[in-house]
């Protein structure tokens, strides 16, 4: 998500936030190509018909004879690891979390507070959006952008559990990436103890 589009967006998205959180920085979710070493979640259960089923399967077998299977990328295979972590991890959670809502467009935002997964529909006029996960600012273990050819934006987010995920925000430009480093890298703050605690 470019400034342009934070200064449209930001306000219907600091609405999802808790009083007092500030939105520090916000991009498309989109992991950086490369080998992906995470274990995910199983498959929420499918309830779909056997017909729905069979026609995404006839669907998927088309596109292959047609296609053919797709070649391995050149900046797939100089990508490094682009995701790495145990089943429960952040990084884990956080394509799990994606991957359960194919139909929605996923970014990434920054708060003092917290990490979020925000998602929309699609292709829709009304902006939807909604948490899909939140991952508090202590679970962020460091930052930083390693560029890559061919995605010189690339930042490599590493979690407190010992999982990491490397985001593309840039084949050639680099801002985007460099605003996200500095919001993951500034000094969150704690959350507002709850009342009871306070006391």
């Amino acid at each position: 998500m470019s400034d342009l589009d934070l200064k449209l967006y930001g306000q219907e998205i600091t609405q999802l936030l808790q009083p007092g959180e500030r939105l520090l920085a916000m991009t498309h979710f989109a992991p950086a190509p490369g080998k992906m070493r995470v274990e995910l979640p199983p498959d929420p259960p499918d309830d779909r018909s056997g017909l729905q089923k069979a026609g995404v399967i006839a669907l998927g077998v088309a596109a292959i004879a047609v296609d053919g299977p797709s070649p391995p990328s050149l900046s797939r295979m100089l990508g490094g690891v682009s995701a790495a972590g145990h089943a429960g991890s952040w990084t884990s959670r956080l394509l799990g979390a994606r991957r359960g809502h194919a139909d929605r467009t996923h970014y990434l935002a920054v708060t003092d507070l917290r990490l979020l997964l925000i998602s929309k529909k699609s292709f829709r006029k009304d902006r939807d959006y909604s948490i899909d996960l939140v991952v508090p600012r202590n679970a962020l273990s460091s930052a930083s952008r390693h560029g890559r050819p061919f995605a010189l934006g690339r930042v490599v987010i590493e979690f407190s559990d010992g999982s990491m995920i490397a985001l593309k925000l840039g084949s050639v430009f680099t801002g985007q990436a460099n605003r996200l480093v500095r919001a993951l890298c500034s000094p969150g703050t704690s959350p507002p103890a709850p009342a009871a605690e306070r006391r």
